[in-house]
């Protein structure tokens, strides 16, 4: 991260600087938003180890290209990071609870948009560099990164802006907690954002697994790190393996796979920090409805028949001797199916133990919507509204000793916790308190980086390409302070599970049931650092 951002600072000297207002990172800011004068300090608070935003608007235009520098003045321990928020168009609204998509009828989905589509919302978080600022409404964020070993307490801090013709003179207020946030690796929270290998490819414009590529990909990787993924997961589609060659003789017939580029995918991961990785799919249903499941790289060959063991063999066979020449035993999962459905459910217990016989003591873990599949895979990974939906029979596979982690998508839409563009943010960090409530161990969601396909707005991605690197976005700092929120949760919980289970129960209480209000949400965010303070010891 960076302290002073563009062109070198020399002191700021305007005699009149401009007036903004400050939202928390729970609100989301507007490019038609008009600010307010602003004189109060700007109020934030985080613990160590941990991180806090706030964002700023101005309702002036700066040009492309206009100088941009930050000076930053009684920070101790404490790393500030500028970004440039800049704008998402929304075309539709989400779709009502329990519909797919988006819908153009603004009136039955009132009650729980922010705002009605067509709109735009500030939420890519652009970093700013030697080029100057992107053409639009001078509308910044800024990231407070506190050390792990910052002093505990108050500390008054200026920041010194210039952007183009204008100066900012902002005084925040900040505090940090005693409570302290784990290291990545210490975690005991799974987060996985898929990683699709051809279409980072095609966005950046280069061969899939090239130098070039390879390059993209370390920076996608360590972005996922920083805001605190730590299991990898490559996705080819349900129509192809992921980093995965299929060899075949003259005749066509199946003979061999070559991993090499899956392989060194994840080695990469495992060297940057990853704690865990999730090998490919390697079957799909053609139909929602469909009884049978197929293999995704021969998709006339399903899963039951002897041909399908044959090549599973062969497959597997490749898998075990790479966990077992990279020791990753321990770390190691294996996907079979992306969401087999009720119908699929005997097949994908043939497919289970096909995977059982070659891969011994490797956990099985796939996203699903049915409650059929008890003993075919080690850590269910159940969508948020199927496991309300048969909560009780869910309950009861968990009291019987199984692992559970979730996920969300685009289906259903409606007010139903998501991380999309019309919902508020809290919809998508209070997915991280969710996991207490229902004793969830992480958290998965397919759409990281991947734009352009139908949903609504944002579900299918949080980062966004921008030139040679990648740009935050609001939504994946939420993701960020929503994992940071599960470690305080976590050791509240380990002190007193009551006290850890009111806070969750104060900010939301199922999927649809969640806080919005920014100033509530703030104020229970400070409850839970102060309730992690008094814990703080066992950190030290």
């Amino acid at each position: 991260m960076q302290q002073s951002s563009s062109r070198t600072s020399s002191a700021v000297s305007h005699s009149d600087f401009l007036a903004y207002r400050t939202l928390s990172e729970y609100e989301w800011a507007f490019p038609d938003d008009l600010p307010t004068p602003k004189t109060d300090l700007t109020l934030i608070e985080s613990a160590r180890g941990g991180n806090v935003l706030f964002q700023l608007i101005t309702g002036k235009e700066v040009p492309a290209g206009a100088a941009f520098s930050l000076r930053v003045e009684g920070a101790n321990g404490i790393t500030v990071t500028p970004y440039q928020l800049l704008p998402v168009h929304v075309e539709k609204n989400s779709a009502p609870r329990g519909k797919m998509e988006t819908t153009d009828d603004y009136e039955s989905v009132r009650h729980f948009v922010t705002r009605r589509a067509p709109f735009d919302v500030l939420d890519i978080t652009a970093p700013i560099g030697e080029e100057g600022m992107a053409a639009g409404v001078l509308s910044l964020a800024f990231r407070f990164a506190v050390s792990p070993d910052a002093p505990v307490g108050v500390q008054e801090i200026l920041l010194l802006v210039e952007a183009g013709e204008f100066s900012l003179r902002i005084p925040v207020r900040m505090t940090v907690h005693a409570a302290k946030i784990p290291a990545v690796r210490d975690s005991a929270l799974t987060v996985c954002n898929w990683i699709y290998p051809q279409r980072l490819a095609d966005t950046h414009h280069v061969e899939v697994f090239s130098e070039a590529y390879y390059t993209f990909y370390r920076r996608y990787l360590a972005h996922q790190l920083d805001i605190r993924s730590n299991q990898l997961c490559l996705v080819g589609g349900f129509d192809r393996l992921a980093g995965v060659a299929v060899l075949r003789d003259a005749n066509g017939r199946i003979t061999d796979f070559d991993l090499s580029d899956l392989e060194r995918s994840l080695q990469i991961a495992k060297e940057i920090g990853f704690t865990f990785l999730s090998g490919p799919f390697v079957a799909h249903w053609k139909k929602w409805t469909d009884t049978g499941l197929w293999l995704l790289w021969d998709q006339e060959t399903e899963v039951t028949t002897a041909e399908a063991l044959r090549q599973l063999g062969l497959y597997f066979t490749r898998i075990a001797e790479m966990i077992r020449r990279n020791h990753w035993e321990n770390c190691y999962l294996q996907c079979l199916v992306d969401e087999p459905q009720t119908y699929s459910e005997p097949m994908y217990r043939v497919l289970s133990g096909i995977c059982r016989r070659y891969l011994p003591g490797i956990p099985i873990s796939d996203p699903i919507e049915t409650t059929g599949l008890a003993g075919a895979m080690d850590i269910y990974c159940v969508k948020q509204s199927a496991y309300e939906r048969d909560i009780e029979t869910y309950r009861e596979i968990q009291q019987n000793g199984e692992r559970f982690t979730y996920y969300t998508c685009g289906y259903p839409a409606g007010d139903t916790m998501n991380r999309v563009l019309d919902l508020p943010i809290s919809a998508g960090r209070l997915t991280f308190w969710m996991c207490h409530r229902y004793g969830f161990e992480g958290f998965l969601h397919w759409g990281y980086h991947v734009e352009n396909l139908v949903g609504p707005a944002g579900n299918q991605n949080i980062v966004y390409p921008y030139g040679n690197t990648v740009a935050e976005s609001i939504r994946s700092h939420a993701q960020r302070a929503g994992a940071e929120d599960w470690e305080l949760l976590n050791s509240v919980k380990r002190h007193d599970p009551a006290r850890a289970e009111a806070l969750v129960a104060r900010a939301c209480r199922d999927f649809n049931d969640y806080e919005r209000a920014a100033d509530v949400l703030d104020t229970i965010r400070h409850d839970l650092l102060s309730a992690a303070d008094e814990y703080a010891e066992e950190y030290k």
